[in-house]
């Protein structure tokens, strides 16, 4: 069985999440995501980094401060 939910630590990620840069995410990666029906999308970090404002993500994004929380999440 196939997952349709995705949890992306971002605690330890080096790269600064720029405007230009999550627009490029929206269109090349997000896109994919909506193509093969991703449902939920959990970003974990201390603190919200990722905008998610894409009115054509047909997933739910959250974000959690831990691992836990986005798995009790991400699985109910």
């Amino acid at each position: 069985m196939e997952s349709k939910r995705i949890i992306v630590d971002l605690r330890h990620y080096i790269v600064e999440l720029t405007p230009n840069l999550t627009a490029w995410r929206n269109k090349n990666i997000a896109a994919v995501y909506n193509d093969v029906g991703v449902e939920k999308f959990a970003f974990i970090n201390d603190e919200v980094s990722v905008k998610q404002d894409d009115s054509e993500n047909t997933f739910v994004t959250n974000f959690f401060k831990t691992i836990e929380e986005a798995e009790i999440w991400a699985l109910n």
